[in-house]
């Protein structure tokens, strides 16, 4: 019972950033134009050899996928800057933004979720990896929970920016 209620919390949270949005086709893939990938191009700054992305070079749309207990969702995930913080939204109904840590030198953003539950409380720790792919900017994610000293594997997330 313990496991199926850590799974359908797990779910829930999750979601927050995965979305119950769009479900795509299986293996397709999000073709851009000319203008849509020129503004994808990282700063020049960038290019040159900094190591990881600044915030200014991670912000826009994503189409991002979602995979999971054997499962794949396809959304859009929308990073925005505020201060020194990465801001995500989904396209999930009802879904709030939620704010992130980043470290630009490693090029991971990250977010820690703790949920009280009966006399415990679980903990969902999700890392977003920005990271240059073929011009473009690709973010990698993955997602750990803990509850009553059990640590389990969350969804997994790849997704490229598309505008």
């Amino acid at each position: 019972m313990k496991k199926a209620l850590i799974i359908f919390l797990s779910m829930v949270l999750i979601f927050a950033l995965a979305a119950c949005g769009e479900k795509g086709e299986e293996g397709s893939q999000v073709q851009g134009s000319a203008s849509t990938e020129a503004s994808n191009t990282p700063s020049e700054e960038t290019e040159k050899g900094k190591t990881g992305l600044s915030l200014d070079d991670i912000a826009g749309t994503y189409s991002m996928n979602t995979y999971y207990d054997g499962k794949e969702q396809k959304h859009t995930v929308v990073f925005t800057k505020s201060g020194d913080k990465l801001v995500a939204s989904s396209d999930a109904k009802g879904e709030e933004p939620f704010e992130l840590s980043y470290d630009q030198a490693s090029g991971i953003a990250s977010y820690v979720q703790k949920i009280p539950h009966e006399d415990s409380e679980i903990t969902i720790d999700s890392k977003y990896t920005f990271i240059l792919e073929d011009g473009g900017t690709k973010v990698n994610g993955e997602t750990t929970m803990l509850f009553k000293d059990e640590t389990k594997d969350g969804p997994r997330y790849e997704g490229y920016k598309i505008d």
